[in-house]
């Protein structure tokens, strides 16, 4: 289908055969809305600390995603299916 992404790693099928991740289709619009709250959130959080804390600016953030093969995403080590994560890294800079 045009509108999943393929991302590897174990699925319900392979979690009975461990060390054999595989294919799994997830949907386009489940990546997108887990991606756009877990963005909108770190955005919200560095706006607050930023007008908490005057004495410093910040002028890059670098974080690493990892988004899992059933489409979940997180900060790296949050609890994210770590077993056969994708990971990705997004920049916030400042515009």
């Amino acid at each position: 289908m045009a509108n999943e992404i393929q991302i590897f790693g174990p699925t319900e099928r392979t979690k009975r055969s461990p060390g054999k991740p595989d294919w799994n289709a997830v949907d386009q619009g489940v990546l997108q809305t887990n991606l756009d709250q877990l963005i909108t959130s770190l955005r919200e959080t560095f706006t607050k600390l930023d007008k908490e804390d005057e004495t410093f600016s910040v002028s890059e953030i670098e974080v690493s995603v990892g988004v899992s093969a059933s489409g979940k995403v997180g900060l790296l080590g949050t609890g994210v299916e770590a077993e056969g994560t994708a990971s990705l890294t997004v920049k916030f800079q400042r515009s």
